[in-house]
């Protein structure tokens, strides 16, 4: 059985603050990603895109600037948002559905597994600073300061929890959930069947889903990417 409880053993790391360099081409990218998403649809956000956005509120949060342009993205018309796509360089992706992949760009790796339009997915990304993970199903979001339940191959005795935390994201930044993400990821890689996921929404309803684990082995290297309470 993977560890339980949520003692916090370390402060958050927040990618970005204090203005570093890798921090703010991080945060470029992801918004390079957004606004990617939105001229494709530009009238309904793809739920691929709404996790990076998620991603950048969350990294964004002690510097001003790039939080207020997000928003402006968000309620502009799409002119405005081809005006400001026009002004980044190395277009990013979004990363493609119903299958393990795994990316890199900008210091970050990146992996996970997403359904598409259908806007259930895990998103993991890991850069030198820290390791976090970002679940959806159906669009929906766990309730902050709550529990996301894995299972993989069906064995509920093994079943791992992470815990997300006050902004939305499951860090690992204490060593309940760093040590449960590492279990996970290996569970992940081993595991011959689907994985399972499920968390009570922001409005108190119970979310499941399950995805496949064929190719998990191939996009999760064999080393799990550090937790950052161990960075």
């Amino acid at each position: 059985m993977a560890a339980g409880g949520a003692g916090r053993d370390k402060g958050a790391v927040v990618a970005g603050a204090g203005g570093d360099t890798e921090g703010r081409s991080f945060q470029l990218a992801k918004i390079s990603l957004v606004v990617n998403g939105l001229l494709r649809e530009p009238k309904k956000i793809k739920a691929s895109m709404r996790w990076r956005l998620r991603t950048i509120l969350i990294n964004a949060k002690s510097n001003r600037p790039f939080l207020h342009l997000i928003q402006g993205m968000m309620v502009r018309k799409v002119s405005l948002v081809l005006g400001t796509m026009a002004l980044m360089a190395g277009m990013v992706h979004a990363e493609p559905a119903n299958r393990w992949w795994a990316g890199f760009g900008q210091g970050t790796f990146e992996y996970g597994y997403n359904d598409g339009s259908l806007g259930s997915g895990i998103y993991i990304w890991c850069s030198e600073v820290e390791t976090n993970m970002l679940v959806t199903i159906n669009n929906a979001e766990p309730r902050l300061t709550s529990k996301v339940r894995f299972i993989v191959d069906g064995d509920k005795e093994n079943a791992v929890d992470m815990y997300v935390d006050g902004s939305g994201k499951i860090a690992t930044n204490f060593r309940v959930n760093a040590d449960n993400f590492t279990f996970l990821w290996k569970a992940l890689r081993a595991g011959k069947k689907s994985v399972s996921y499920s968390f009570s929404d922001k409005e108190g309803s119970e979310r499941f889903k399950e995805f496949p684990l064929k190719g998990s082995a191939n996009a999760l290297p064999s080393e799990a990417c550090v937790p950052t309470f161990y960075k």
